[in-house]
């Protein structure tokens, strides 16, 4: 038996994870297979005479995801990919914002007594109709 540890790209929820994970089980040889969702990989413990890690391989891409192959010594492509992730948040969280403050104010101000803000939306109006 062997064991090896297959780096995963594009998974993005637990039931991506469980997919890739009876993918791999399916395999014949495969022994244990072991898709962790934080740290992007699959633990497959598998029999050498029979399955290949290109089989393997085949049954993760087969669930739409890329298998990721850093060289030894590639530690810091990992990090660049976590750090562009990160930058990519923050892009979306400004993009959310900009959108949520004036829903917000929509939604919200006619709500407030008194004349604290200025309503863009007259109560009163709505209610006549």
């Amino acid at each position: 038996m062997k064991t090896v540890t297959i780096k995963i790209s594009g998974m993005h929820c637990a039931a991506c994870s469980n997919g890739v994970e009876r993918s791999l089980k399916k395999v014949p040889g495969v022994d244990r297979a072991e898709v962790n969702l934080a740290t992007q990989s699959a633990l497959v413990r598998y029999d050498e005479n029979q399955a290949t890690i290109e089989q393997l391989e085949a049954a993760v891409t087969r669930m739409s995801f890329g298998v990721v192959h850093d060289a030894p010594g590639e530690e810091s492509t990992a990090e660049q990919r976590a750090e562009q992730d990160a930058l990519d948040l923050k892009k979306r969280l400004k993009v959310a914002a900009f959108f949520f403050v004036p829903l917000l104010y929509l939604a919200m101000a006619p709500m407030v007594p008194g004349k604290f803000l200025p309503s863009p939306i007259d109560p009163e109006q709505m209610s006549a109709a």
